[in-house]
């Protein structure tokens, strides 16, 4: 459902959600990377991207 966007340092970039294709910002503010992070808590993990 998700694939979590990394940088070389293994920062995560972004998220992006795959129903839509949408990407995320890691912004605890943004309302769609609150729910990514609900969806993580609740034992899910998206797939990791390096970019």
């Amino acid at each position: 459902m998700y694939k979590r966007l990394i940088d070389a340092d293994n920062n995560t970039v972004a998220i992006r959600r795959e129903v839509d294709d949408a990407f995320i910002p890691p912004d605890p503010e943004n309302v769609d990377f609150r729910a990514f992070e609900q969806w993580v808590a609740e034992g899910n993990q998206p797939e990791v991207v390096s970019l």
